[in-house]
């Protein structure tokens, strides 16, 4: 367990307002980067073809940091401390980015996503995108925490 606390700046050294070794926070952060992998794999990756450098950083980026990401917290966070109550939390984040790719697609006239364009789509459509996404985003977000939680239960018998 130490070895996540030497991960991250140490508490007394932070300037940031987010503590990153916080067991919730790197939850937090394991939800969304598996959410960035699976919706990459399934609605993004067809529509383009990187070739070279290009597709060993898109691989990089898309497959393998979400994997890796997870690794680390299954092995160096301790994942049995994630309350519940912490997912409402870790919404602020992705509703912030729908709103923000919601603005600025308004004012530039292109968004970030095909699934996020309202030109196409229309609002109605684009925000139910959205809030399939946000489920997406919770249910993620409850199997780690259970996993965490399970986690914990087995480890516990072990210490004693």
């Amino acid at each position: 367990m130490r070895a996540a606390s030497r991960c991250g700046p140490r508490p007394e050294d932070a300037t940031s307002i987010i503590d990153f070794t916080r067991s919730g926070v790197n939850t937090a952060i394991a939800a969304y980067i598996t959410v960035v992998g699976i919706t990459y794999s399934l609605l993004l990756r067809h529509i383009w073809a990187p070739q070279g450098l290009q597709w060993i950083v898109d691989v990089a980026l898309h497959d393998l940091m979400p994997v890796l990401f997870l690794v680390y917290w299954w092995c160096a966070v301790p994942t049995h401390q994630v309350r519940w109550a912490d997912i409402p939390l870790w919404l602020l984040y992705p509703v912030g980015y729908f709103a923000y790719s919601m603005a600025s697609g308004a004012m530039l006239g292109r968004y970030p996503y095909p699934f996020l364009d309202v030109g196409a789509f229309g609002y109605g459509r684009v925000l139910a995108n959205g809030i399939a996404m946000l489920v997406g985003f919770v249910v993620v977000a409850g199997d780690l925490i259970a996993l965490g939680r399970l986690r914990g239960r087995a480890a516990a018998p072990a210490a004693r």
